[in-house]
């Protein structure tokens, strides 16, 4: 019985131990070139961070008459014997108020929501207020809603829950 070969390709010659590094270091190289690139493309320079001449910030909360919405612990400050136990009851938007005036030197705003008032309305008169104030181009706005919301349809939009 015969066996019948088939021409093969001929196989490149065998690489050297160096020119498989030479290889290696050229891929690798190249390789970081492209990830630097896109690095520097997408990240920008991560290292710079933006300078504000101002800070203000809005502190948006219930008022007392909303007990429903059970938030009196994020925004009531509950009395105590001492200054130093003060500090530790008092609730979230007095001490995130206290730190970021005390600490970072922000400028706090607060805005109370009324629950027999359309909660959406409100809040967008409080904002407008706020950016109209407050807008500088070298500035910076943070706002903080301490209550409760449910997802809106759109992604990122919240319903005030009121």
């Amino acid at each position: 019985m015969a066996i019948c070969e088939t021409p093969s390709e001929e196989s490149p010659p065998a690489m050297t131990q160096q020119e498989e590094h030479e290889k290696d270091i050229h891929t690798l190289q190249r390789d970081d070139a492209r990830l630097k690139a896109t690095w520097s493309k997408e990240m920008g320079d991560v290292w710079e961070f933006p300078v504000y001449r101002t800070v203000s910030v809005l502190l948006i909360s219930w008022d007392d008459e909303a007990g429903d919405l059970k938030t009196e612990e994020e925004v009531k400050i509950q009395p105590s014997l001492t200054e130093k136990r003060d500090t530790l009851h008092k609730p979230q938007v007095q001490n995130l108020r206290h730190v970021l005036e005390e600490k970072y030197n922000f400028q706090v705003d607060e805005a109370r929501l009324k629950a027999n008032k359309p909660a959406q309305i409100q809040l967008n008169r409080h904002l407008a207020h706020f950016v109209d104030e407050k807008h500088d181009k070298d500035g910076l706005l943070i706002v903080y809603y301490a209550g409760h919301g449910i997802p809106g349809n759109i992604p990122g939009e919240l319903k005030l829950a009121g």
